[in-house]
């Protein structure tokens, strides 16, 4: 059995019978309920606001390179970058490109699904850039 198989199993038993670390989880899981409760009453037809979500996001993602344009836009108006990627590689390349030039140390980001789907921490690890 591998060493992190060792200390996921342990550190899992010892969290499962943590009786102050269930009852803060059942006590977030009761905040989420009700919430979920308040959010659903907020709609008289709920199953009509899905399909009005359905229809904007629909509209949404078939307009997406067009948003994605006015986006970049207005943040370029603003004195922001806008950085266009093709592939991983792409933009794996333009964001270390970035951090070499400017000399940087750590890099401070959002969890992201987009960078973990890269591995962006393994590449900026390469080029000895920390990730907070």
């Amino acid at each position: 059995m591998s060493e992190q198989k060792d200390i996921f199993l342990k550190k899992s038993e010892e969290i499962a019978f943590d009786l102050k670390h269930r009852a803060t989880i059942r006590f977030n899981i009761s905040k989420y309920d009700a919430a979920v409760d308040r959010g659903m009453k907020r709609y008289s037809d709920l199953n009509l606001a899905k399909t009005r979500a359905s229809y904007v996001k629909s509209l949404a993602v078939n307009n997406l390179h067009d948003y994605l344009l006015q986006f970049e836009k207005n943040i370029t108006a603003n004195g922001a970058s806008v950085v266009w990627a093709e592939n991983t590689d792409e933009a794996i390349d333009a964001v270390k490109k970035i951090l070499i030039e400017n000399h940087s140390k750590t890099v401070v980001k959002s969890k992201s699904m987009t960078t973990e789907e890269i591995e962006l921490n393994h590449h900026l690890e390469e080029i000895g850039v920390e990730s907070l």
